[in-house]
């Protein structure tokens, strides 16, 4: 099997960071190293030419693969190679879909809300 052409999008939060952009896929290229290509890509690339801006991944980052078909999207294994998923699946798009996870420290507990809100207001020196 010869390279094959795949269009990729990359999306963070609903956005997206690389419109569809046509790319080369070798024969033995996984979603999880065509991935690391494209961030390679995106901290190499001028801000605003092609990519709206690199592309940073942290600890709270949840990532997925999908192959866009005309019946909708198939999330896919980072380890499965490209080529075989496009063939299998009769598609030749590929979206890659960032989401961040709040940290530990931006989650809101409803409890500890209602304490904190109990004790300013049960603070006499506090100033409302």
């Amino acid at each position: 099997m010869a390279s094959k052409v795949a269009a990729v999008r990359v999306q963070e939060s609903g956005k997206n960071v690389l419109d569809w952009y046509a790319l080369e896929v070798d024969t033995k290229e996984t979603f999880a190293s065509l991935f690391e290509k494209i961030i390679e890509a995106s901290i190499e690339a001028t801000p605003g030419v092609r990519f709206k801006h690199p592309i940073e991944l942290k600890d709270t980052t949840y990532s997925k693969c999908e192959v866009l078909t005309d019946s909708g999207q198939v999330e896919v294994g980072w380890g499965l190679r490209v080529q075989d998923a496009l063939v299998s699946f009769s598609s030749s798009r590929i979206s890659l879909v960032l989401r961040f996870k709040f940290t530990d420290s931006e989650k809101k507990n409803a409890f500890t809300e209602l304490f904190a809100a109990q004790q300013k207001c049960s603070n006499p020196l506090s100033t409302h």
